[in-house]
């Protein structure tokens, strides 16, 4: 799930992680365990400017599209939610269904995450292209216009 995320958080005093549900525990229980794990860095980092960004999952298997306000109830759940950011993974949000190839979709997705976590949260892009189509849920990385995004989706044209 998060992995070696606090231990390299607690480290650097930066980290970034993409928090899931396993298999059968559900979106609750990952909540719970990843503010718990991220609690855990914040207050044992050696830095007291730490932060960590959390990064969506483009979903997989049965799991219901998963939405951008997860991270958003993540952030809540954790003792220090000033010190969270938030990643935006184009491949992860493609694969979860957020069409963004043209201006208008772009304009969702940004309003979406405006009203759910806040556009000032945002500290990173991970850009990359999707070998998945449009919410297929596959979480598979491609470069930059090899893939089903394609370089306009990410201004590169």
């Amino acid at each position: 799930m998060i992995a070696s995320a606090p231990t390299a958080l607690a480290r650097s005093g930066r980290g970034r992680c993409s928090p899931r549900s396993r298999r059968g525990h559900g979106t609750s229980n990952a909540i719970r365990t990843t503010a718990s794990s991220l609690d855990w860095a914040i207050e044992h980092a050696e830095a007291p400017d730490v932060f960590a960004d959390l990064e969506k999952h483009g979903g997989s298997g049965k799991r219901h599209r998963p939405q951008v306000r997860a991270a958003c109830g993540r952030r809540h759940s954790v003792g220090h939610p000033e010190r969270l950011g938030v990643c935006i993974d184009t491949c992860h949000t493609f694969a979860a269904g957020y069409d963004f190839r043209a201006r208008d979709g772009y304009d969702r997705l940004m309003e979406n995450v405006d009203q759910t976590v806040g556009l000032r949260r945002i500290r990173a892009f991970h850009l990359n292209d999707s070998r998945g189509d449009l919410g297929s849920r596959w979480d598979r990385h491609e470069d930059i216009g090899k893939g089903k995004l394609g370089k306009a989706a990410l201004g590169f044209s």
